[in-house]
């Protein structure tokens, strides 16, 4: 009796490690290349840049990104950039799901949202693409909306066609005031809630997220949260 305790005892904290140690993979979107560098569409790459140098794990190249394995929060995460512009984030999302042996419900993506005011974060479990191209890539390569994001504000400008606009460089408003501490300030607190996520979890980083925002977080997946998605516009998704 006493050797089948030893066993059943081992047997769980093998399983609890296991749990502990599950790999968790934070892809930041946006666009390779210097030209692209500082962009409202590359504020995921930022995000991920941020988190990196908290650790020595170098980017390496192949499976359609630049990615590295490193502990954030005493966790085991794979940072991930896509390297396939932003239209194909997908193929990159799905190669490196498919090498590491994650699911969708280890995924975290990072990227920029147009309906948000700049420096803005919000967290969603779960949606459309929202029009984000890079968003509906993933979705179309993985096969599902069930994977988490954390939406980063940009803002618009009405006077300026979107396309133009996500690609205009961060740091300036359209009155061309400068503006690069207060970016950088946001993506520090963009990587900070990512951490969040990493070591308590979507509902709890998203209920402190919203909390710092003065807004109401609903659970991901009750009742009331389902009810709110379907009555949430595409954008807001």
């Amino acid at each position: 009796m006493q050797l089948q305790e030893r066993y059943w005892r081992a047997y769980v904290d093998l399983r609890r490690a296991d749990v502990q140690d599950r790999m968790k993979f934070i892809v930041g979107l946006g666009n390779p290349g210097k030209k692209y560098e500082w962009t409202r569409h590359n504020v995921g790459f930022l995000v991920v840049d941020a988190l990196a140098k908290e650790s020595d794990g170098p980017f390496k190249k192949g499976l359609q990104s630049r990615h590295a394995r490193q502990r954030l929060e005493g966790e085991s995460v794979i940072l991930v950039k896509p390297q396939t512009y932003m239209n194909l984030s997908g193929r990159a999302v799905q190669a490196v799901l498919h090498y590491f042996k994650g699911t969708p419900e280890d995924l975290l993506v990072v990227h920029d949202d147009l309906d948000l005011q700049p420096g803005r974060l919000r967290f969603r479990a779960r949606g459309s693409s929202g029009g984000h191209n890079g968003i509906a890539s993933i979705i179309e390569c993985l096969g599902t909306r069930e994977f988490h994001r954390l939406k980063f504000g940009i803002g618009r400008d009405d006077r300026q066609d979107s396309s133009d606009f996500v690609l205009g460089r961060l740091g300036t408003s359209s009155s061309g005031k400068g503006l690069e501490e207060k970016i950088k300030n946001d993506i520090d607190r963009a990587a900070t809630a990512v951490k969040s996520w990493v070591r308590d979890g979507f509902e709890v980083s998203a209920a402190i997220v919203a909390e710092l925002l003065g807004e109401k977080q609903v659970a991901a997946g009750s009742q009331e949260g389902a009810e709110r998605a379907e009555s949430t516009s595409p954008n807001d998704r």
